[in-house]
């Protein structure tokens, strides 16, 4: 049963940053439950937000949020039908968004990992979302990962080339500094409203030092968390085999996820870019790279 249901786990980061990896690893805890990438708290807030606990009431109602969240992006990768949020949504009666959205991470931990009891959300996304999902979740844990621009960059290339038949492929730049400045807004809109918002709880993680310190790492993560740390946890690449914890429809990008955790993307960029590409990179990206450690 989860224990809080209004103080989820937010995993924060810009594309190719190892968002997924931290997920994984955080989903690999026996108490925690992290589906896979979905997006429809922010996607239909707009349309549904506003509604009292009178609307919410309505049978009708109920259906058509169901209906919403079950056709919004990725959700088919939950493996969740439109009847089941139904009858969620109809086990708990409502009485506000927060609450209708807490009702199907619910399900999905029960169907999934019924001993869980903290729930999650990751998605790349989020990092314009930020102040959303803090307005939706004021007790919300928020983990902010943070990875070299120069290497993302160098990850970003490896979308470009990838050949893949999912709908889900991510379109990224392959310009160097579109994908610095990129970086850059991306990192800030969540520093901005962590740092403007001080009842908010915020955890800053550098990948580079999470795959060559993890045991470290996450030991530290989970004390913040209030969590025990849990040897699960760094073998979830065998539980990802076992339980495809990432769903097939975006694993032709993701399948370092099968493998232990490793710092062999570290300073990738040295081997792979030009000079005049870690130049642009650089210029553009110095001062937030200088805030997280990767510039003197």
């Amino acid at each position: 049963m989860i224990r809080d249901p209004e103080k989820p786990v937010i995993v924060l980061g810009n594309p190719r940053s190892g968002t997924t990896l931290l997920r994984l690893i955080l989903t690999s805890h026996p108490a925690v439950c992290i589906p896979p990438e979905g997006g429809f708290m922010c996607w239909l807030w707009p349309a549904f937000s506003g509604w009292t606990s009178g609307d919410w009431s309505k049978d009708e109602n109920r259906r058509k949020f169901a209906h919403a969240v079950a056709g919004s992006k990725k959700f088919e990768t939950w493996r969740i039908s439109e009847t089941e949020v139904r009858d969620a949504l109809s086990d708990v009666f409502p009485e506000t968004y927060r609450q209708a959205c807490i009702a199907i991470y619910d399900l999905y931990a029960r169907k999934n990992k019924n001993g869980a009891t903290i729930w999650g959300d990751k998605n790349n996304f989020y990092t314009s979302q930020t102040e959303l999902l803090a307005t939706l979740f004021p007790k919300g844990l928020f983990i902010h990962l943070v990875r070299d621009p120069r290497d993302v960059f160098c990850s970003y290339r490896d979308m470009a080339v990838l050949e893949t038949s999912s709908a889900y492929k991510p379109v990224l730049s392959s310009d160097a500094s579109t994908v610095a400045a990129e970086w850059v807004k991306n990192n800030r809109d969540v520093t901005d409203i962590l740092t403007a918002k001080s009842e908010i709880s915020g955890y800053v993680i550098r990948y580079e030092d999470l795959v060559e310190a993890p045991e470290i790492e996450i030991s530290k993560l989970c004390a913040w968390m209030g969590l025990e740390y849990h040897p699960d946890m760094l073998q979830f690449h065998e539980q990802n085999k076992e339980k495809t914890l990432e769903p097939p429809e975006t694993m032709d990008w993701k399948r370092k996820t099968l493998q232990k955790i490793s710092a062999g993307q570290c300073e990738r960029f040295r081997r792979e870019l030009r000079e005049d590409e870690i130049a642009s990179i650089e210029k553009v990206a110095g001062e937030s790279m200088r805030q997280f450690g990767y510039l003197t």
